[in-house]
């Protein structure tokens, strides 16, 4: 509340006399009513909060509202797993996939849809699983760079699937293939990024990156084998890079569950991680196929310190895939690192 009561005087003293020379008042009229003005925007914000209508994270930069922005308000980050399937359009009937085609010409305006979709959910933080980044199936577009561009975000990280040692390093010289990527997406700017590689698999890469949202969270995107047993070895090293990152942390993508959730169990046991699928009273916890859900391969587990307020599986038909999302923030007492100063312009 000090920091409101600062803004408003901030807001009153050094703005009046301009304002007053603009409007052709006198100092102390132009004083009158910018703090009535001042005082009309609390009563807004408390009414706002009250009735629990306050916009996310994405639109506090255009507000610019001193309330809005007080360091005591939580805010609340939008992010969004998606296994997109390179845009081929398929929902995963078994007679889609008699259309071989479209692994070279997919339909032409379901990258526009997409976004479209996407647009209206206004993303923060976009991960996405089996992305093209411009092989001749998408036109030679890379859609990850073009997905940021039209959702008006400011920063990405991809990374082709296959390794670069062994037999499976031939995959980076195969057309098609050497584009088969998975992506991070993002309204905040990504640091230290690194890249984890699997020993078994052909799916190996995991992508590690951290954002301040205001506070510092580690965000790693994963693509599971489809072998059981190779995922379980995979799993155990999934827990091995969690335990060894020390900010909270948010691990997501398709991890190809055939066998049901128990098979991340030993992940949820051994990490701090926490899945919270059950906030989504609406919908099936099922991600594929996407026309008739059936079976969970698609995850978002987060860190205890990390507070998630809504959890949703979205009814996307893109692809096999349903995406989830989730609103999340960051409980009281968890100390920020390195937030952000947001000031107006």
């Amino acid at each position: 509340m000090i920091s409101v009561i600062s803004s408003c005087k901030w807001l009153t003293f050094s703005r009046a006399a301009d304002f007053a020379l603009a409007t052709n008042l006198t100092f102390f009229e132009g004083l009158y009513r910018i703090i009535t003005l001042n005082i009309s925007t609390l009563f807004i914000n408390f009414y706002l909060i009250k009735t629990d209508s306050l916009p996310h994270f994405t639109d506090f930069r255009v507000l610019r509202n001193p309330f809005i922005l007080s360091k005591n308000y939580p805010f609340v980050v939008k992010l969004i797993t998606y296994n997109i399937e390179y845009c081929e359009g398929m929902e995963g009937l078994w007679y889609q996939y008699l259309k071989f085609w479209r692994i070279f010409f997919p339909p032409k305006n379901l990258n526009r849809e997409l976004v479209a979709a996407l647009k209206k959910l206004k993303p923060d933080i976009l991960a996405l699983i089996e992305v093209d980044i411009g092989s001749l199936r998408a036109r030679g577009k890379d859609e990850v760079r073009y997905l940021e561009q039209k959702l008006g975000l400011n920063d990405f990280v991809e990374k082709v699937k296959y390794p670069l040692h062994g037999w499976l390093k031939l995959f980076h010289h195969l057309p098609i293939l050497n584009k088969q990527a998975n992506a991070l997406v993002s309204r905040f700017p990504f640091t230290k990024v690194k890249y984890h590689v699997f020993h078994e698999g052909t799916k190996r890469m995991v992508i590690e990156a951290n954002v301040a949202c205001p506070n510092q969270v580690t965000l790693l995107a994963a693509h599971l084998a489809l072998g059981r047993k190779t995922r379980t070895k995979q799993i155990k090293e999934l827990i091995s890079i969690v335990n060894n990152i020390k900010n909270p942390v948010i691990l997501m993508g398709d991890f190809n569950t055939f066998n049901g959730e128990q098979e991340i169990q030993n992940l949820l046991k051994k990490t701090h991680l926490k899945d919270l699928i059950k906030l989504d009273k609406k919908s099936l916890p099922l991600t594929e196929p996407a026309w008739h859900p059936k079976r969970r391969l698609d995850y978002i587990l987060t860190s205890p310190q990390i507070k998630v307020t809504k959890y949703s599986v979205l009814n996307f038909h893109f692809s096999d895939h349903l995406p989830l999302m989730i609103d999340f923030g960051f409980r009281k007492g968890l100390k920020q690192k390195n937030k952000p100063v947001i000031t107006s312009r």
